[in-house]
């Protein structure tokens, strides 16, 4: 834990928020952070995410998970992305050695359609 993937789900400026701490680094003078009812899954989703994650593709395996509300409300829905990144992983075959990129993104919208129902996307 504590590492995490850069990308444009948490970036504001030239800063990047960190799913473990909600900080940003570079530190930013007016942050911006989600609500604290999704910071709430945001924490469970990367602890087990990232048990995933080492389990699943291994110990240099570095997994984020980060939610935001879609939109201006809450009522808009939520996004939910998962990513992990396995850039790191070095396997040795005879005498050649190859670095294997694994960058994967899972991402998914809730929102309501016209007849008031949630749904997933």
């Amino acid at each position: 834990m504590g590492n995490f993937i850069k990308c444009s789900y948490n970036k504001l400026g030239d800063s990047y928020r960190s799913p473990w701490t909600n900080k940003f680094f570079p530190e930013l003078k007016e942050p911006i952070y989600p609500p604290e009812i999704f910071r709430e899954f945001e924490k469970s989703f990367n602890e087990i995410y990232s048990l995933y994650a080492k389990l699943y593709y291994g110990n240099n395996a570095v997994s984020s998970v980060f939610i935001w509300e879609q939109g201006e409300s809450l009522d808009n829905g939520f996004n939910v992305a998962m990513l992990i990144d396995n850039s790191k992983s070095i396997i040795k075959k005879i005498f050649l050695l190859k670095i294997l990129i694994i960058f994967i993104i899972h991402f998914f919208k809730k929102f309501k359609n016209s007849k008031g129902y949630s749904h997933l996307q």
